[in-house]
């Protein structure tokens, strides 16, 4: 495993922790301005909304768990694969969630940041 793949797994470990723990300052530390966030609903989030929801509560991470993650890395971005469970509280309905995202990570600063994400359900 490279020093950048570490990178990249510990910036989205991080990221998780952030979600579930609704720490929107430490979330806001590693989105990229240009954040599109595309959730399991195929609704989608830039940064300042996706912040607004965990802020507010009205997107509430219960639980997030990481099955598998592979990186690629590439000339200034990194491309993450995932598998992952979840728990989410949204619209006041707990919704038990497994799905694949695909997540773009840059470089910004001299920290990665996350750029693009999009999840799809698995069938279960």
């Amino acid at each position: 495993m490279t020093e950048i793949v570490r990178q990249i797994l510990l910036a989205d470990e991080l990221r998780r922790n952030a979600l579930v723990a609704a720490d929107v300052e430490a979330l806001g530390a590693l989105l990229s301005p240009e954040l599109r966030f595309v959730h399991t609903t195929a609704a989608v989030d830039d940064r300042d909304s996706l912040m607004r929801k965990v802020s507010t509560g009205a997107l509430r991470y219960r639980e997030i768990e990481l099955l598998h993650a592979s990186v690629d890395v590439f000339d200034g971005f990194a491309v993450q694969w995932s598998d992952l469970k979840m728990s989410v509280l949204s619209s006041g309905l707990v919704k038990t969630i497994h799905c694949r995202a695909l997540a773009t990570w840059t470089m910004a600063d001299g920290a990665w940041a996350l750029r693009h994400y999009q999840a799809t359900l698995i069938a279960s």
